[in-house]
């Protein structure tokens, strides 16, 4: 399974990201840890640290939903950037707490951990 990093973007992001950091401790079999951000990742203001959550099943994601959704229905104004990065790909959302619903939250994080579309070959036309 993918990478999932998520960065708060706030004023005082060390305080978001502890803050964070203990809700996903309060949630059972969740394991997160804080990081410096990765390199070569572009600082974005107010954005000093990262918190990369270990996801290994459907448990795993309905529980980061549950924190993720929580953290931010606590504040209108909190946004929460969600990293994705597999191999040399990343891909990022960022969500904010104004009117963010549990189903929302799961519809991205579910989008962002989904396999990447094969494109097919266009079909030759007939003729």
């Amino acid at each position: 399974m993918p990478a999932l990093v998520l960065s708060p973007v706030d004023t005082d992001s060390d305080r978001a990201c502890e803050e964070l950091l203990t809700y996903l401790a309060d949630e059972p079999g969740l394991r997160a840890s804080q990081q410096a951000l990765a390199a070569g990742h572009e600082p974005v203001k107010g954005v000093a640290t990262e918190i990369a959550v270990a996801l290994s099943g459907s448990g795993m994601i309905a529980g980061t939903v549950r924190v993720i959704q929580l953290w931010l229905s606590r504040d209108r104004d909190r946004r929460l950037r969600l990293t994705v990065r597999t191999g040399e790909t990343s891909t990022e959302v960022e969500l904010t707490g104004e009117d963010v619903s549990d189903a929302t939250v799961r519809a991205v994080l579910e989008k962002l951990l989904a396999p990447p579309q094969e494109e097919k070959p266009a079909e030759p036309e007939a003729g």
